[in-house]
């Protein structure tokens, strides 16, 4: 009978470190973004500039919005890379699989093609107006896209070229499912300024240091 408690001990012991142990890696993953899904991508366009200049710098901003939506955030955004000077813009996008319910149930929809790769296309809509019912914009279509899985989650990571920053209010990536003309949603993933008690005040780039590793050998 001892033994028995023992064993039933033991038991309920391994079960709950399993159980914290879950719910750690859970919360792990859900934050996670591996290494190669944010390091910033030297297409050709980038590539190019890189070599032809001594003064190479990259910037970012910290996401105030990393989402596309309040209430049922689908996509978030991670990895923002600015090149104002070669006017390029980098950023990541992931998506849960369960939140393709989501996507479903936008376009009312029985089923989604089974293969994620080109499941959505994005474009970089660019304000050069403070209101956001503003017309005065500019659309870029994704130049690069590489994507990718880990876990529950695929990575998406988007390369925009041509992308005007002189007077460049704000700048959001719009997704679309493909094959839709009708967009999902968009991801705020540049301000020139942010509002605060009423008043625009500037919101600063700041350079972002790019690992000798990762720079083109």
């Amino acid at each position: 009978m001892k033994i028995f408690r023992r064993a039933l001990c033991v038991t309920l012991i391994l079960c709950l470190v399993l159980f914290v142990a879950a719910i750690f890696f859970r919360i792990y993953i859900g934050e996670h973004y591996p290494k190669d899904t944010v390091r910033i991508a030297f297409t050709d366009g980038l590539t190019d500039y890189y070599e032809s200049t001594d003064d190479f710098k990259v910037y970012t901003q910290t996401l105030r919005t990393p989402y596309d939506n309040n209430k049922k955030a689908t996509f978030f955004a991670e990895g923002l890379y600015l090149v104002p000077d070669a006017e390029h813009l980098q950023i990541t996008l992931r998506y849960n699989e369960k939140a393709l319910d989501t996507v479903k149930e936008h376009y009312k929809l029985d089923t989604l093609p089974e293969n994620a790769e080109n499941l959505f296309r994005y474009e970089l809509r660019i304000s050069y107006n403070t209101d956001e019912n503003g017309t005065d914009y500019k659309t870029v279509a994704a130049s690069y896209l590489k994507e990718s899985d880990a876990y529950m989650y695929h990575y998406g990571k988007l390369a925009f070229d041509g992308v005007d920053f002189e007077g460049a209010a704000w700048m959001c990536v719009d997704i679309y499912l493909e094959g839709q003309e009708e967009k999902f949603g968009s991801v705020l993933v540049y301000e020139a300024n942010f509002e605060f008690d009423g008043k625009l005040y500037p919101y600063e780039m700041e350079e972002k240091r790019i690992p000798k590793r990762d720079l083109p050998k």
